[in-house]
């Protein structure tokens, strides 16, 4: 949770003198609340996107590169969000994107298939029905039904993957439902 700050507490945080944030605030890199305080993790997130991109700008009218220690930071900064990345994928807590579009493909797949039955597995159950709850009964019964085979389609289809992880990673375009 961020708290409200003053400048003076800032600069102290920041490591930098107190001109230097009134300076950034007078040109806009920082944005005060109307009370005069920051909000900590807002202006330190904004004193450091545009510092950045002061030292960045700086070194690029001087025809350099930006400064080495920004470039290493930003380096480190990517492998460790790799190695998060990694970490995430061996414990299995990452999904591949294709894998992910593929699931979606099949989860809609199957509910279409098992939402598109339904009329022709409730209207003869309805037709000789006058009766209005009696027929809402019947169709919630007929939407339950739907979702159970849906997941029942789901189920079935994460035993299958289970079982291709070693010989392959295709999922099928579509799917039966029983």
């Amino acid at each position: 949770m961020s708290e409200r700050i003053t400048q003076a507490e800032l600069a102290r945080r920041l490591g930098v003198s107190r001109a230097a944030v009134s300076a950034a605030v007078k040109v806009g890199r920082i944005h005060p609340g109307e009370d005069g305080l920051l909000d900590s993790v807002t202006a330190i997130h904004e004193w450091r996107e545009s510092t950045r991109r002061t030292d960045d700008a700086h070194n690029r009218k001087r025809g350099g590169q930006p400064k080495y220690a920004s470039a290493r930071a930003r380096k480190e900064n990517a492998l460790a969000d790799l190695a998060e990345l990694k970490r995430a994928q061996l414990l299995g807590n990452l999904v591949e994107r294709e894998d992910m579009e593929a699931a979606m493909k099949f989860i809609g797949g199957a509910m279409r298939a098992a939402i598109d039955a339904m009329p022709d597995q409730t209207a003869p159950l309805i037709a000789p029905i006058s009766d209005i709850d009696a027929v809402c009964a019947i169709l919630e019964d007929a939407g339950r039904a739907v979702l159970d085979r849906v997941g029942d389609a789901i189920a079935r289809q994460r035993r299958e993957l289970d079982r291709m992880k070693d010989k392959g990673r295709n999922m099928p375009e579509s799917v039966e439902i029983e």
